[in-house]
């Protein structure tokens, strides 16, 4: 419910705060007393439009705060939580400003929200019905709602939507794998021809370092031959070698160390030399004896070194990165023969969820035209009691061609929405003799807001939004259609709050708070007020009601009257409840 309303410089309200109770809230005043200012107000909280002609003349800036306290299971914390609004759990404060330039900032338990956000919260905190933009009746994208309310569709409808989210998903990744596979089914013959060119390779790792260094053996032949041999003789051929005369000077030394001891260690050394010297120069004269210049040889070298630079360019990389793309083109090309399995699976996977949405679909469409039928009678028994007699009302379920639909349903192509197949609209007929047509071209405003009252009291059950805006539901009746609706609203208000304004007495009477609205100069200055009437204060306006003007002792006896009935019919005084609600204004 919609415990508080704080109104700061708006319109001709200076300062105003209103605590609403629960039950049936009931604003009356004279025309032009500024009830649709409070109204307004709440259409404010809600994301309604707003412009900067609202802001009160001399003001900065108009402000409205509303505390909210939802029932439990209520979607509002789901919305704030979507929003990512902090939840405060019993109560959601919402708050809008209005500055004189154009401006407007809202913000929902303490945190600024775009308009957006704010409708999306006010959507399910707020009901408005009247002569106001916030009328979900006139938008008939929001009819399935009700209808899916009515009958109790809307796990089954859930289930529609799932199950096309999954047959939607299985065709993307079917055009998905598709796709892909025509790409590389027109790249397949060079991808087999890369495959073959880097098979018929051979490549190893490290292959081309271990070329490069016999390349550049065979390019230096002659040099490399002649220095080896240079060293060979060096070391062990000559006459004088480095062997031979180590071999001699070991001979001596040992001689000299039969004489002096000191000189045996040396010796030593020098023996171990001789030995490393003699082996260096077996060494070298095998690998001159291993050394063979061949020119074809080279010629085979450098053929496959080029080759190698050349897959390497190719593929931008190294010998490894050539190797990575063999085994890549082989996993390409092998998904490329398996993609029928692969085909199948998925159109296997389309056909089984298809038909659970084909079946699912249908199902959902038996039971809305099982619900309409049944619908459409409650609510014409519901407008006949509200003064419109006659009137036909008719829930229409429309299956719209699409080539591009999920399903097939009685042999049409049909999209599935969020809200399931097929399109649903109220259509009605005033008149007797009249064709239906759609609420939005035909309906007034009182006509729209007693269809709305006679849905609510069909749907009372379903719907979770706590608060109900009726601006002059009472619109165009009177005698005991008034009677009726008023009625029909103190029964409504047995589940919801109702904020109704009214200019009828009758209804008046049944509120279990009630407000007068008027307006004061002051300084030359006009200011709007709001009071909560006691008993004696009820009996006086509504004799002001009734006589038009000012009243008399017969309107006063009818009133008291009218308030001692409803009074009976609630089971308790007529002020009951005004002690839970209070008004409080400023002036000047």
């Amino acid at each position: 419910m919609l415990r508080e309303l704080s109104i700061n410089g708006l319109a001709v309200v200076k300062e105003l705060s209103l605590e609403f109770g629960p039950g049936l809230n009931v604003l009356t005043g004279e025309t032009g007393a500024g009830k649709s200012i409070i109204v307004g107000a709440i259409g404010l909280l809600v994301g309604e439009k707003a412009g900067a002609e609202m802001v009160r003349s001399g003001e900065r800036v108009a402000a409205v705060s509303g505390v909210f306290e939802p029932s439990p299971g209520a979607r509002v914390s789901a919305r704030l939580e979507a929003a990512g609004i902090r939840d405060a759990g019993h109560e959601v404060v919402v708050k809008r400003e209005l500055y004189a330039d154009g401006r407007s900032r809202g913000r929902v338990n303490g945190e600024p929200v775009p308009l957006s956000v704010l409708k999306k919260v006010g959507d399910v905190l707020v009901d408005f019905h009247g002569q106001h933009e916030h009328q979900s009746l006139l938008d008939w994208r929001t009819h399935v709602d009700y209808l899916d309310s009515y009958g109790g569709h809307q796990e089954l409808r859930e289930k529609v939507w799932e199950a096309c989210r999954r047959v939607r998903d299985a065709r993307s990744r079917l055009e998905a794998f598709l796709c892909e596979a025509r790409e590389a089914e027109a790249q397949a013959d060079y991808m087999r021809f890369q495959l073959a060119e880097i098979d018929a390779a051979k490549m190893e790792e490290g292959e081309e370092e271990k070329l490069e260094e016999e390349r550049k053996v065979l390019q230096n032949f002659e040099r490399l031959s002649s220095s080896v041999k240079e060293a060979g003789d060096l070391l062990y051929e000559d006459e004088l070698s480095c062997a031979g005369r180590l071999s001699r000077a070991v001979r001596a030394l040992r001689a000299a160390s039969e004489i002096d001891p000191k000189l045996s260690e040396l010796g030593a050394e020098l023996a171990d030399a001789e030995i490393a010297v003699n082996e260096a120069g077996r060494v070298l004269a095998n690998y001159l004896q291993s050394l063979e210049f061949s020119p074809g040889r080279l010629d085979e070298v450098e053929t496959r070194l080029a080759l190698i630079a050349r897959l390497r360019k190719k593929h931008n990389g190294s010998v490894s990165d050539v190797l990575r793309a063999g085994e890549e083109l082989r996993a390409r090309l092998s998904a490329l023969d398996s993609g029928t399995e692969k085909k199948e699976e998925l159109e296997a996977e389309i056909a089984r969820w298809g038909r659970e949405l084909r079946g699912l679909s249908l199902s959902l469409l038996e039971r809305r035209r099982g619900s309409a039928g049944k619908m459409e009678g409650h609510v014409r028994r519901e407008l006949a009691g509200l003064g419109m007699k006659g009137t036909r009302f008719v829930v229409e379920i429309r299956l719209e061609d699409d080539e591009g639909g999920d399903v097939e349903v009685e042999g049409k192509r049909v999209r599935v929405a969020a809200s399931g197949v097929g399109d649903v609209q109220f259509l009605i007929s005033p008149n007797v003799g009249e064709e239906t047509r759609p609420l939005v071209r035909i309906a007034s405003g009182g006509e729209v807001s007693r269809i709305m009252l006679a849905l609510k009291t069909v749907l009372v059950r379903a719907d979770d939004v706590d608060v109900m805006v009726f601006d002059e539901v009472d619109a165009g009746i009177g005698g005991k259609v008034a009677r009726v609706v008023g009625e029909k609203l103190k029964a409504l208000s047995g589940a919801k709050q109702i904020i109704c304004i009214t200019h009828i007495p009758m209804i008046a009477s049944l509120g279990d708070v009630h407000f007068s609205v008027s307006k004061e100069v002051d300084a030359g200055r006009t200011f709007g007020t709001a009071r909560v009437l006691g008993k004696k204060d009820r009996v006086e306006e509504l004799a002001r009601m009734l006589a038009g003007d000012k009243a008399s002792p017969v309107t006063l006896r009818q009133a008291k009257e009218m308030l001692e009935y409803a009074a009976a019919q609630a089971g308790a005084g007529p002020d009951r409840i005004v002690k839970t609600a209070r008004a409080r204004s400023s002036v000047g």
